[in-house]
């Protein structure tokens, strides 16, 4: 065995020096601990100890220097070569024997210094005891590099080292959130229960803060405290990935905690910390990482911060009370629009280099308060920033430079499912002549139209409070009078989704738990996406729509007051706790209530009485707090003979776009007195427009489907007319 090597021999030679030069004639143990002491590996072991070293040396070499030590020379009067002591040759042979013994091949300093140590009677091992070096740290400290060194190779592999990350500029700076991350700092430098769970909604920047610390350590932003530490990311998914066999993963995580653990300045950040939670287990019984985790987190000695969502953290980690209590918990709440503006001008730059584009702030503020108002299934700041993304991704694919609001709001809309020109109010004419517009779809109901526009138009400004729904209607009237197909019409003009449900199916008293989903306990609670509820399902997926509850009056009262807090709040809470926003809904409810009394003979009064039927109907149906909810009740009218005849244009217009989608030749038209005829005989005040329909269906469709079957009617124009009793095709 050499020792050349590892430097010992290096060290004894400077023991008989330094004993040659102070003019001693021996070689004691004290001269060889002074060597050891400048040796590199004994001062890594001993700032890991937190010894200090120059008080060993001061106080070995007052001993050294005392009076009985000092001068010594030999018999002539020449000074000699030191002489080693017995001391020295068996701290050597005790030394290289324990390495012998643990089948190792070198012999290092650290072996020589535990032998020195070892020794029964020795000054120099008293002093360096008093002083905190011990043959027991030393071992232990070692065991720690070992443990560091064998397991360097996985926590390479399972982590990524952030501090390394944000010095290759791989980590954007963290804007804002300063409470949070001084609440996160102050956790970290506690003794005990130094670990936190960051809690927050997907998007609301758990991660990002995490990322963020790592990049105020690297550019000295932290107190003292943190300056030296290294963030480190486990990658808990690949971990888990590969292992075949049992104790594959247990040897995984043990060896990347023990690392940690060995190093005092290690931080370690478990991204989703809910998946420790039966991460490895086979079975019952079987031990997983969060068991793995807790002594080393009980211990205080390796700093660890998590990140999970509410539902998460109530679902699975918040049950294991051993696990929770060894966390500070922090809650991460989505930043406001001022602060978002903050942070995305904070980062504008990151993306117009990434990109090569140009954001204007004026451009980046409007983006964010449309993000705001129209994107509600996310969360501040992720949602805005992955618009701005977007958008400059669109721009640089078309080689262009300059990001522009259609841009933006071409993002939005994909992202909301509303058209873009309902988004950008300031350059599109979405609002204007909006009651014009559905006045040609829906005939004489110009009063009903104008009062539903002109409550839309005041949420849209602005003037309403934005928690609510954009309107809250009940139309009332007798049926076919066009209250569904108003709906149909405002959701196409605003270029959203008619959400309809039938209130028929929602009869029963349980009917509460279609809509808004089973409480646990019960058969389909969160069972796929209607197990959230039916109402909670559509309302997420389509959360800028037209939603249409068609003869509210026959549902339960218990569905009715679920409307109440929709109508009042916006929001609903669906089964498993998620909550769903209303306020970019259109709320439109239709009923039939005091349609059958008004049918009556009425004698002297006529319509006046009919609608005061309906009022007291409806007072006498819902309770004053939903109707005092209501932002209008909408009465439509009977239809009469004039807009029959505009139905009938209708009609033949909706068969010609049918007869051009089929790529058909043919054109139908309708003769004066036709048209007429048609209005006559599907005229029935109390049915509205549905008796026309059928009408039509039997007059025109029918005997038009045999001629387009049976005859050549290639580039043919059908007129309709009618004489003597029956319409004439020609």
């Amino acid at each position: 065995m050499s020792d050349n090597n590892n430097g010992v021999e290096v060290i004894i030679r400077n023991a008989l020096d330094l004993a040659n030069t102070n003019g001693h004639e021996y070689v004691t143990l004290e001269h060889l601990t002074l060597c050891l002491l400048e040796d590199a590996q004994i001062k890594n072991v001993a700032e890991q100890l937190q010894v200090e070293i120059p008080v060993i040396v001061a106080d070995i070499q007052n001993y050294l220097n005392d009076q009985e030590y000092a001068g010594l020379v030999s018999a002539n009067g020449i000074k000699g070569t030191p002489k080693k002591t017995k001391s020295i040759e068996r701290v050597f042979q005790r030394g290289l024997a324990q390495v012998m013994f643990n089948n190792r091949k070198l012999f290092t300093s650290v072996d020589l210094m535990i032998s020195v140590l070892s020794e029964e009677e020795c000054f120099a091992k008293y002093y360096c005891e008093v002083n905190g070096l011990t043959a027991e740290g030393i071992k232990k400290a070692m065991t720690k590099t070992q443990v560091v060194e064998e397991n360097k190779e996985l926590l390479d592999e399972f982590t990524t080292n952030l501090n390394e990350e944000a010095k290759d500029s791989k980590i954007d700076p963290l804007i804002g959130r300063s409470e949070e991350v001084s609440d996160l700092i102050h956790i970290l430098a506690r003794r005990k229960k130094n670990n936190c769970v960051m809690v927050g909604e997907p998007g609301t920047g758990k991660t990002a803060i995490a990322e963020g610390l790592a990049k105020k350590i690297v550019d000295k932003e932290v107190p003292k405290s943190l300056k030296d530490k290294v963030v480190y990311s486990l990658d808990l998914g690949n971990m888990l990935a590969g292992t075949k066999y049992r104790g594959d993963f247990e040897e995984r995580i043990k060896g990347v905690l023990n690392c940690l653990e060995a190093d005092p300045n290690a931080i370690l950040f478990i991204d989703e910390i809910h998946m420790i939670m039966g991460a490895g287990a086979a079975g019952s019984g079987n031990v997983d990482a969060a068991n793995l985790l807790k002594p080393v987190l009980g211990r205080g000695r390796m700093l660890t911060i998590g990140a999970t969502t509410p539902d998460e953290f109530a679902d699975t980690f918040d049950k294991d009370r051993a696990l929770m209590r060894r966390f500070a918990r922090i809650d991460i709440e989505e930043t406001s629009v001022p602060d978002t503006k903050l942070i995305v001008k904070g980062l504008q730059k990151y993306y117009e280099e990434f990109h090569n584009v140009v954001y204007t702030e004026k451009l980046l503020d409007k983006s964010v308060e449309l993000v705001d108002r129209y994107v509600k299934t996310k969360y501040f700041p992720d949602k805005a920033l992955d618009v701005v993304d977007a958008a400059g991704a669109a721009v640089k694919l078309r080689d262009a430079t300059d990001v522009t609001m259609q841009d933006i709001v071409k993002v939005i809309s994909k992202e909301s499912k509303i058209g873009a020109d309902v988004i950008d109010i300031e350059s599109s004419n979405a609002y204007t002549d909006l009651d014009t517009r559905i006045k040609q779809t829906v005939y004489g109901q110009d009063e009903a139209i104008d009062k539903i526009v002109e409550s839309i138009l005041v949420s849209k400004s602005g003037l309403r409070e934005p928690h609510k729904p954009i309107g809250s209607f009940l139309f009332v009237g007798p049926t076919g009078t066009g209250k569904t197909e108003t709906a149909r019409a405002l959701a196409q003009e605003l270029q959203s989704k008619l959400v309809k449900f039938d209130m028929s199916e929602y009869m029963e008293k349980h009917s509460v738990a279609k809509l808004i989903g089973a409480p646990p306990g019960y058969v389909g609670h969160s069972e796929g996406k209607m197990g959230q509820g039916q109402l909670v399902a559509e309302v997420e997926d389509n959360p800028n729509c037209v939603l249409l509850l068609d003869e509210v009056e026959k549902a339960a009262p218990e569905v009715l007051q679920v409307l109440l807090q929709v109508m009042d709040d916006g929001k609903v809470t669906g089964s498993n706790g998620k909550v769903v926003d209303f306020s970019n809904v259109v709320l439109l409810m239709t009923s039939n209530l005091g349609a059958a009394k008004s049918e009556e003979n009425k004698i002297g009064f006529g319509d006046s009485v009919r609608q005061g039927d309906t009022t007291k109907a409806i007072k006498a149906f819902f309770t004053p707090e939903f109707r005092n909810r209501l932002d209008a009740t909408v009465q439509f009218n009977k239809l009469g003979i004039p807009e029959m005849l505009l139905i009938v244009d209708r009609l033949v217009k909706d068969t010609n776009e049918l007869l051009q989608l089929n790529d058909s030749t043919i054109t139908l038209t309708v003769t004066p007195v036709a048209r007429q005829q048609l209005a006559d005989d599907g005229y029935e005040p109390t049915m509205g427009a549905r008796p026309l329909k059928r009408i039509f269906e039997e007059k025109v469709k029918k005997p038009l489907s045999k001629k387009i079957l049976f005859e050549n009617m290639e580039n043919h124009t059908v007129i309709i007319d009618y004489a003597g009793e029956d319409y004439i095709f020609n």
